[in-house]
């Protein structure tokens, strides 16, 4: 039991099998991006440490977000080979495109969708 519930109800209600739940909770398995918004609501947050660059910020909402970084950019306007050296901290964001970035991801809802 976890959390004073059965395993396989945690799983169903996540949309996953037994088995995949097992995994991620043995980090036999990483969640994949779709599934982190139901994870950070039944836990009630996100257990990935506070961010604090601005790659580690674009990254939590995104995993918030349940989106992968192929649509982020797209979301965004920009390839994905940019967004990952934001994310990397290899590249900086002009103002401009900072301020973009942000409104994004603000006004993003859990669909992906403005």
């Amino acid at each position: 039991m976890v959390f004073g519930r059965f395993q396989k109800d945690i799983a169903k209600e996540l949309g996953i099998n037994l088995w995949t739940y097992f995994g991620w909770e043995t980090d036999r398995v990483t969640p994949s991006m779709r599934f982190w918004p139901k994870i950070i609501g039944f836990l009630g947050y996100d257990p990935h440490p506070e961010p604090k660059t601005l790659g580690e910020q674009i990254r939590a909402k995104y995993r918030a977000l349940g989106m992968a970084r192929g649509a982020v950019a797209r979301l965004i306007g920009m390839d994905e080979g940019t967004l990952r050296r934001y994310e990397d901290g290899e590249s900086k964001p002009t103002k401009p495109r900072s301020r973009k970035i942000d409104r994004r991801l603000l006004t993003a809802s859990a669909s992906g969708h403005l």
